[in-house]
């Protein structure tokens, strides 16, 4: 019987595998909204060059579980908290551990000019593969363990996103950021990390399913916080190559 770490790296051999057979389309068919949670610390570089699967930006917020390094990770429903977790990395190595538990969030955003952040992309379907992180939820766990679920190919993208999480075979360049939302409300952030929103990624993480957060209602929550704590802008990625007129 296969268990969930040997499930978990036939995963990461067969998404190796598509991503060394993958063409691109050159206007695909399909795309979906995703999401990734970063911190402004890294938004120029991501703004210039794109999402980049590890090997190539060396950043790595989840140490003792290590993901492929190959992929670039998405998310439709936790972006927020990898954005608030990316932050907090990202502050602490600047602060240090007793300045960021001791002291106001407001106060450590404004010192550094380093907030949470999340990007909103249009991604072509094609382009997605199985995150390996989804041999831990309720369902595909006990799939695997009553051998339902023997390989790879018995898990979904529509399983994955069902879950919150997906991967990209290939990096994201900036034509497919949508949005950039810095999110600069200690306000927002405690409610979302506190509620329910906060249960739910809590749960998730055990491996109890996405939860019964709508996604509406956090982003209506979103756009209600004003003061200019919560900043959304349009992204049009800058071309260095123009059609001749």
């Amino acid at each position: 019987m296969t268990n969930l770490e040997e499930m978990k790296e036939k995963i990461k051999i067969y998404t190796l595998n598509q991503k060394s057979k993958f063409q691109e389309v050159e206007e695909p068919w399909e795309t979906i909204t995703l999401y990734h949670g970063t911190t402004s610390r890294h938004l120029n570089k991501i703004l210039k060059e794109g999402l980049t699967a590890r090997i190539i930006n060396k950043q790595n917020n989840f140490e003792h579980v290590p993901s492929n390094e190959h992929l670039v990770y998405l998310t439709t429903k936790w972006h927020y908290w990898y954005a608030y977790n990316a932050n907090q990395e990202s502050l602490i190595q600047q602060v240090g551990i007793d300045r960021y538990n001791n002291e106001s969030i407001t106060s450590l955003w404004n010192e550094t000019s380093d907030f949470p952040v999340y990007l909103s992309l249009e991604v072509p379907i094609e382009l997605l593969t199985l995150d390996e992180d989804v041999v831990y939820q309720k369902e595909i766990k006990r799939g695997i363990k009553e051998g339902r679920i023997l390989s790879a190919e018995d898990i979904t993208i529509e399983t994955c996103l069902a879950q919150g999480t997906v991967a990209s075979l290939m990096n994201l360049d900036p034509s497919y950021i949508n949005e950039v939302f810095i999110l600069g409300s200690e306000t927002f952030r405690n409610d979302l990390l506190d509620g329910a929103y906060g249960t739910d990624a809590s749960l998730w993480f055990k491996g109890f399913g996405i939860g019964q957060v709508d996604m509406l209602e956090v982003l209506m929550h979103q756009i209600s916080m004003k003061e200019n704590k919560i900043l959304t802008e349009p992204w049009f990625p800058i071309h260095t190559k123009f059609p001749n007129h």
